[in-house]
Parts: structure tokens; C-alpha cells; sequence
């Protein structure tokens, strides 16, 4: 039997309390320390299975994951003060869950079937601690699972989303707390409102589905009696009227021992933090289209007390492009995961030539070619096919001013995203291969200049072990 409910969504979005708010339920128990089983499937199989050669090493790197998001990182947050309940895992449960997880691998499962089978693996694992009819887990990165496989299966999904600004705000609050579990949260401010996006993303692909359910972050503040009755309802169950009253007040230690929790109230701060003009104003701006389709327009942004009514400070724009998502930080030549994004700045009045140096290494499981297809501002405009082995790929594409979002009257941005058909982790996919992350593209060098004439794709093919 598969898991009843994943809930997945932003980081620092609110998923913790949505799970809490779920365990509320007599019948009902949500896992909120995360064991990232389904993150780290889905970015390790989801386009290959783990060479039969490779289980070892990758159960090994796993037993460790596992180990840190299971025990130690609850004992972390109980020692800071959580709920000593939160504390719901030991060794002997990691290493059953391991071995489950080297079945599946040892079977040559990837893909939908390697996601169908951890749903079942993970509601045997918490069926060993708890013992409500209803069982789900939440971790921030279900959700990319949730989007890719929409509609597989019977597992309800709770997508949770929040508005950027509180996201933002929060990821910062843990970097300056010194968390040693907040590194995801430390690159700049393009990184982390692309880590917005790409969550963001995810969550409406996801929403595609009548077994999903949206619920943000603003409701579980303003009104959580409303908010937990729609998510249980969503699972066929009615709280009791001392669930809706502990929401409200935070006043009833027994109901609050099933989630278990410490609970203070949600609130929304409608400021913009420490944030500049020009931070705040690209914020407003880069996350305009994907707030707009989740329910955060501006509009609503205003109804919350933010003010959307600034104006590019009338600075230059620097002509540059920068990594927003799915890049491997902490690398001049960054990887790319399955799929990227990055914004090019440009200046006023005139289009630009955007170059992509890009190399790849794919293993010999691929079979035929990978293709990466760019995207500018969501348009498809060039597209190239590698096979295995090592190839060094140049994309120059031309960027028309009329293509660029406006920055005041000073020049314009445009979102380029990278997709690739293709992606593997060279620990359970090459042969000598020790990287544990989602890998695809390796983008060597990514320029805007001054308009060329022709746009074009070109690929040179070199030996695997060239390098």
C-alpha cells in the first residue's frame, strides 16, 4: 500500500506546520522531520537506474543521508528546543529503510516505478512507529516528485506555497542563526528568488491534479481553523471542534502531543526586510508571472499590506548573466541539474547575443541523445542533441530588445531557462564517478554582447576521458 499523503512545496513556505496541522487528527499522522527519501530518489533515478555494479557505494552515501535527516537533524532541533516526540527514528529504522531502498535499486528501478515503490516503502517505515490509519511525510523537495509524476497513482498531495518576500525573509533569519543545516540558503539574491522559482514551479505543474491540494501559507495564519479543515477534509476526515479551537488559541496540550508540536501562530510581516529599493524591486518583478498563477498578483500582495507601488531607483543596469536555479553552487563552472535557469541583465535600447558554453559527459546508459532545449522568457528558441561520452556544446542565441522585460528606462532582463531530456549522478552511473548530485549540462561560460547576425548551434565531440 502506498503513503496517503505527501505534502511537499517552498522552503520555509510552511510545510512543517501544514504536516503538524494534519497530525492533528486522531486518524491521522504526517511525518514533518523529513527523511528525503522521495527528494533524493527523484534527483539521483529519475531518468536512470543505479548500475548493478554501483548499489554498494550509493547505499552507502544513503545510509548517511538518511542517518543525518532522520536522527541527527531531529536531535538537532529538539536540543533547540522542538518537541522531544520529533525525535520518532533510531539507527535500526534507517537501516531497514536502507535495505528496502537497495532492493529497489538492486531491481533497476527508476523513474515513475522507483517513485511508486518508495511511496510504499515509506508507509511501511512509518507504520513501524505509528500506528493512524492515515500516514504521510513532508519534505520541501516532494514536491518535484509530485510535479514530474502528476496524476500516478493514489497518493494526495498538499502543495504548500507562501509569497516570496516571508520566503526570503526566512531563509535569511536561518542563515544569520547560524543553522548548520541552512547552507541551500546562503547563495545570493538571485539564487535564492530562482530557488523560489523553481519550488514555485514545481508546486503549479503539480496542482495539475485533482489529487492535489493547494494550501498557502497566508491561510494557516489568518485563519488555520479554515485551513486545517480544507486539508482533512481533502483526506476524507472532520477535525473535532478541540482541533479547530487549538489552531485558533494554541491551548490544549493533548491535542498538541498528536502533531507533536510546540505551536505558535503563523503571522504575515508585509515588509520587505533589509532588502534595497532595487532587491525589492526585482523580486516584485521576477516572480510577477509564477505569483500571479498561484494566487499572489500584486493585488493580493497589497491586500496582505505590501507595497507594490515601487519603481526602479533609476540606477544603470550592468550588462551580465547570472545562475538563478538548478545549478550546483559554490563552482565557477557550475552543473547543472535536469533544469536551470538564468536571468541575463542588459542594457537599454538595444538586443544582445546570449553565448552558452556548455560540456557534458553522459554515461553510456544513455541510450540515443539527450536534447537541451533553451528558453527565453518561456519561447523555445534553440535546441541541440549530444549522445554519451564527453561534448563540448556552444549555443549563441540572439535576444531581441523587444524580448526583455523593462527595468525602468535603464535596459531589461530576460529569464533564459535550460531543459535537458537527460540527467545522471556519477556515483550510481559512471565508473569511477563519486559526485552524488543530479547532473546534466556543466555550463563552462554563459556571456550577453552586442547582437550578432545568426544565432546557431554547434557540438564538438571529444573522447570520454579527454580532460
Amino acid at each position: 500500500m502506498q503513503l496517503d499523503v505527501l505534502v511537499g512545496g517552498v522552503p520555509r513556505g510552511g510545510t512543517t506546520v501544514a504536516a503538524k496541522f494534519l497530525s492533528l487528527h486522531e486518524d491521522v499522522f504526517c511525518y514533518a522531520s523529513e527523511t528525503h527519501l522521495i527528494s533524493l530518489m527523484q534527483s539521483m533515478f529519475s531518468q536512470l537506474p543505479c548500475r548493478a555494479d554501483k548499489v554498494d557505494v550509493v547505499i552507502d552515501f544513503l545510509h548517511q543521508q538518511f542517518l543525518v535527516a532522520m536522527v541527527e537533524m531531529p536531535r538537532f532541533n529538539v536540543n533547540q528546543g522542538a518537541h522531544p516526540k520529533n525525535l520518532l527514528f533510531n539507527e535500526k529504522h534507517v537501516a531497514r529503510l536502507v535495505e528496502a531502498v537497495r532492493g529497489h535499486l538492486t531491481a533497476q528501478l527508476s523513474g515513475v516505478e522507483l517513485y511508486q515503490a518508495s511511496l510504499v516503502t515509506l508507509r511501511d517505515l512509518l507504520a513501524q512507529v505509528e500506528q493512524r490509519p492515515i500516514l504521510g511525510e513532508k519534505t520541501p523537495g516532494n514536491i518535484f516528485a509530485m510535479a514530474d509524476y502528476v496524476g500516478q497513482g493514489e497518493t494526495k498531495n498538499i502543495v504548500v506555497m507562501r509569497e516570496p518576500f516571508g520566503v526570503l525573509r526566512s531563509m535569511k533569519s536561518r542563515v544569520d542563526g547560524g543553522d548548520p543545516y541552512s547552507s541551500a540558503f546562503q547563495g545570493g539574491l538571485e539564487t535564492n528568488i530562482g530557488m523560489y522559482l523553481e519550488y514555485a514551479t514545481a508546486a503549479h505543474r503539480a496542482l495539475q491534479s485533482s489529487n492535489s491540494l493547494l494550501v498557502s501559507y497566508e491561510d494557516m495564519a489568518t485563519n488555520p481553523a479554515l485551513a486545517v479543515t480544507r486539508m482533512l477534509a481533502f483526506l476524507g476526515r472532520t477535525p473535532e471542534e478541540r482541533v479547530v479551537q487549538f489552531v485558533e488559541t494554541g491551548k490544549d496540550r493533548e491535542i498538541a502531543d498528536r502533531a507533536p508540536m510546540h505551536y505558535r501562530r503563523l503571522s504575515v510581516n508585509s515588509g520587505f526586510g533589509e532588502l534595497s529599493p532595487v532587491d525589492t524591486w526585482k523580486v516584485l518583478s521576477i516572480t510577477r508571472p509564477i505569483r500571479e498563477v498561484l494566487g499572489y498578483s500584486d493585488a493580493v500582495l497589497a491586500q496582505f499590506g505590501f507595497d507594490i507601488s515601487i519603481e526602479w531607483p533609476g540606477l544603470d543596469v550592468p550588462t551580465t548573466v547570472l545562475p538563478m536555479s538548478g545549478f550546483h553552487q559554490g563552482e565557477e563552472a557550475p552543473w547543472m541539474k535536469r533544469k536551470g535557469s538564468l536571468i541575463a541583465y542588459a542594457g537599454k535600447g538595444r538586443s544582445y547575443n546570449l553565448t552558452l558554453e556548455l560540456k557534458s559527459i553522459f554515461p553510456e546508459q544513455v541510450k540515443g541523445e539527450v536534447e537541451l532545449k533553451v528558453f527565453i522568457n518561456g519561447v523555445l528558441r534553440e535546441s541541440v542533441k549530444v549522445g554519451a561520452g564527453y561534448q563540448f556544446t556552444v549555443i549563441d542565441v540572439n535576444v531581441h530588445a523587444d524580448e526583455l522585460v523593462p527595468i525602468g528606462n535603464k535596459g531589461g532582463y530576460a529569464i533564459i531557462d535550460l531543459e535537458s531530456s537527460g540527467a545522471f549522478v556519477a556515483i550510481g552511473h559512471m565508473d569511477e564517478g563519486k559526485d552524488v548530485r543530479e547532473m546534466s549540462f556543466l555550463l563552462s561560460k554563459a556571456k550577453i554582447s552586442k547582437e550578432s547576425l545568426f544565432g546557431f548551434a554547434e557540438v564538438k565531440k571529444r573522447p570520454l576521458n579527454h580532460e
